[in-house]
């Protein structure tokens, strides 16, 4: 019979060392020279002894430092699938092993990590695990919210076979409330494996429905299904669950008082109990031996299966056991009216019914503090996603009157935009507007002065031809016109000049004081770029007199570069 503990403890030797040198070489390393190989064997090589853990029945405390090992190695290197393994058989290993706040411990320190990894198929055995923690805990909301969160997780990656198993559990979670619902998990379950074909699946929901059945006193149907999954198991060559069949059918005869079917039943256990791995049941299937032969009253043939369950109970130190074999031998002694050993036995008996009273009060009382720790934990993760989500609410709200007072601002400044170039459009319009005015008024005096002087011209030349006392009126009319300087016209002229460029006297005379009037008004003319005879035709003079005007200005106005023009001068101010 191979040891399984030898073979973990040399696997744990082997392998584990160069887990370790991985991992330090992973960490002191640049990522980009990791050797692929040696990680990929790191991996490897935590699959193997996640799975050799995965297989153990007991716990050891070895088992349980590598795999809290297991769990810390694969954290470090990032690998996932490590992690997920090793804290299912974590929390397993606490569980079986009654150390409740020690998985509530880890899954304080850790679930947050493993919920991280973001990988449904990963995270639903976590939750499958929690979900039987608190099953054993008696937190049914707590049980059932985990299960059902494991199950929507299989029924995503399409794993049958799981949500089978989990609607199993969920059948035994309401085995003692709702008799209905338990039925209806458990034919959910069988469903499944008979869909997929999973024979031991279906043996196992065969087994639990008969313990159901069995609870409801329906013992025909208990009875009917025990056998199915019996036939199946033995089929299969299943001996482990096979057995339980076995042992669940003969309690059932024997609470029917058939002694006899019971005992073979009971025989039969032991013929196919794996003794080295299963001691526990192989106690247990000897003091239902004596049990049954206590009722039937053959002391005699009781006393050795108790005294066997004894030998093996202190061995294992499985205390309640020791406590119903002693219990065995005092009922045992006293049918056969040995006072002094039935006196004894009884004593015994006594003393580890008080140690089993104080462990089982250890283990509630374990369970109370991990409940209660388990729900500390539960308040402080929902008052964080409480003050997450408040944060996250006020940060949106927070961001949505900012982007209002954004499209606000932005609409504001698109209304003010455009009435600013509105503005910007219609002073350009007036602008426009009043230059043309302005053109067509120096137009207009240009034209008018032009015929002012046509008129002068043809006076002159006609003069001669006029009576002596008509020449004179000839001589005033054309001495008036010479000498007409319509200041209206003037007037009008600066003004709308004004209205056009109204501070370019102010910048002129600011730049230039020492202008007079008429060169101020000639710089006007310049600046609207008027030629010599446009002006001259408007002021009256002759083109020479204004060309000498322009020479002065330009001296004036300090220009020596006989290239550049008054006007690009007059631009610029």
């Amino acid at each position: 019979m191979i040891n399984i503990k030898s073979v973990l403890s040399a696997l744990a030797k082997s392998i584990l060392p160069g887990l370790v040198i991985c991992l330090l070489s992973f960490c002191s390393c640049d990522k980009s020279i990791i050797d692929k190989n040696a990680t990929f064997h790191a991996f490897a090589g935590i699959d193997s002894l996640n799975a050799v853990l995965h297989d153990q029945v007991t716990t050891s405390e070895n088992n349980t430092k590598l795999a809290d090992s297991l769990f810390t190695l694969s954290l470090s290197l990032g690998y996932n699938k490590g992690i997920s393994e090793s804290s299912v058989i974590i929390i397993h290993f606490s569980r079986i092993d009654y150390q409740y706040s020690k998985a509530i411990d880890f899954i304080a320190k850790n679930l947050q990590k493993i919920e991280d990894i973001n990988d449904i198929s990963l995270i639903a055995p976590v939750y499958f695990e929690l979900g039987k923690l608190h099953k054993d805990l008696d937190n049914f909301d707590l049980a059932f919210d985990y299960l059902t969160k494991a199950l929507t997780f299989y029924n995503k990656t399409d794993n049958k076979k799981s949500c089978s198993e989990i609607y199993s559990i969920l059948g035994l979670l309401f085995r003692d409330l709702d008799i209905s619902k338990s039925f209806y998990y458990q034919k959910l379950a069988i469903g499944i494996s008979k869909e997929i074909n999973d024979s031991i699946g279906i043996a196992r929901e065969l087994n639990n429905m008969a313990l159901t059945f069995n609870k409801e006193n329906r013992i025909d149907s208990a009875q009917l299904h025990f056998e199915q999954a019996m036939a199946i198991n033995k089929k299969l060559k299943n001996w482990k669950y096979y057995s339980r069949n076995l042992g669940n059918m003969a309690d059932l005869e024997k609470s029917r008082n058939n002694f006899q079917v019971s005992e073979a039943l009971y025989n039969e256990m032991l013929e196919v109990i794996d003794v080295s791995s299963d001691i526990r049941f192989y106690a247990n299937t000897m003091l239902h031996l004596g049990d049954l032969h206590l009722k039937m009253e053959n002391y005699h043939k009781a006393i050795p299966y108790f005294r066997n369950a004894i030998l093996l109970s202190e061995k294992y130190k499985l205390i309640e056991f020791l406590m119903y074999g002693n219990k065995g031998l005092y009922l045992c002694n006293k049918g056969l009216s040995n006072a002094d050993s039935s006196l004894f036995f009884a004593e015994v008996y006594q003393n580890f019914k008080d140690s089993l009273a104080i462990k089982k009060n250890s283990e509630e009382l374990m369970r109370l503090e991990a409940n209660y720790d388990f729900e500390q934990l539960n308040k402080e993760r929902e008052s964080k996603q409480k003050f997450q989500t408040i944060l996250l609410v006020g940060l949106l709200v927070f961001l949505l009157l900012i982007t209002i007072i954004l499209i606000q601002f932005i609409k504001k400044q698109k209304l003010s935009n455009q009435a600013n170039m509105l503005k910007v459009k219609l002073l350009q319009n007036e602008l426009e507007v009043r230059n043309r005015e302005l053109a067509s008024y120096v137009l207009n005096m240009v034209r008018v002065n032009e015929k002012k002087l046509g008129i002068i011209a043809y006076l002159k030349k006609q003069q001669p031809e006029f009576k002596i006392q008509n020449q004179k009126i000839i001589d005033t009319v054309i001495r008036d016109l010479e000498m007409d300087q319509d200041s209206r016209m003037w007037e009008e002229f600066e003004i709308r000049f004004n209205k056009v460029n109204n501070d370019f006297y102010q910048k002129l005379s600011a730049r230039f004081p020492d202008l007079t009037s008429n060169e101020k008004r000639l710089c006007a003319f310049l600046f609207m770029d008027m030629n010599t005879k446009e002006i001259a035709s408007i002021t009256g003079q002759s083109n020479e007199a204004i060309v000498k005007a322009r020479t002065r200005l330009r001296r004036k106005l300090g220009i020596s570069n006989q290239e550049e023009s008054i006007s690009t001068i007059l631009t610029a101010i």
